[in-house]
């Protein structure tokens, strides 16, 4: 049997001032799959992404691409996941969204030339070609999402997770970004409280409710289902 692309196994965090933020999680997230990971707010999202990464104390109880997620696995994971985070401005620093998108590929000893190409690649793909010259801070908020989307496609990534991608955009941006995101031939984990959103670009879901596990079951399974919506805070 293939491993899986994420898999968390009996694993909880608490955080230094004594908060518990996820407790006994256990769930796995197979190559290829697009999966919603939904949850009112605290219900321990942020943190799961966050350790899938090492951006926390990193932790053997996660395994991602085969390789548990420990410090001498850090460099290796890290080029394997890309992050999306909740707000692009976190991922736009440079004068230009082609360096922007250049970064990562410059920044992993690709020479100027290739990683620009890369760049360029990068951004067709997000349908911002010919936005290399802009500033990122005057891009509209679903283009900043696309270009930070495309920082992250420019180191081809097997698995890509996204923190609340739709967050802050008007209802058409929202239908052009999960049509992208369903279009992305890799393994994507995505958080929303956009239930409408996770419906569009997601095969399955797993719902959290004050961090544990609340429920796991196709996209429609759940998001029909009014009263377990409900009952968890949704």
């Amino acid at each position: 049997m293939p491993e899986p692309a994420i898999r968390f196994e009996n694993f909880s965090h608490t955080y230094e001032d004594g908060t518990k933020a996820v407790e006994d999680v256990t769930f796995s997230v197979s190559a290829g799959e697009s999966i919603g990971l939904i949850g009112h707010n605290g219900s321990g999202k942020t943190t799961l992404f966050m350790h899938i990464v090492g951006i926390l104390e990193p932790d053997c109880c996660v395994n991602v691409c085969g390789l548990p997620v420990i410090k001498s696995n850090l460099k290796e994971i890290r080029k394997k996941v890309g992050y999306v985070f909740q707000d692009p401005r976190d991922q736009l620093f440079m004068s230009t969204v082609a360096e922007d998108v250049a970064f990562g590929p410059l920044n992993s000893d690709m020479d100027a030339h290739d990683a620009l190409h890369t760049a360029e690649h990068a951004l067709e793909s997000v349908g911002l070609e010919g936005f290399g010259h802009r500033i990122s801070y005057h891009l509209s908020g679903g283009e900043m999402r696309r270009a930070a989307i495309a920082t992250v496609l420019a180191m081809s990534p097997e698995v890509i997770v996204m923190d609340e991608p739709s967050s802050g955009l008007d209802p058409r941006a929202k239908r052009e970004l999960a049509s992208l995101i369903k279009g992305l031939d890799c393994t994507k984990l995505i958080s929303s409280h956009d239930l409408d959103f996770i419906r569009n670009c997601t095969d399955r879901i797993i719902l959290l409710n004050k961090g544990k596990v609340a429920a796991v079951g196709t996209t429609e399974e759940i998001l029909r289902d009014t009263e377990l919506l409900l009952a968890n805070g949704l």
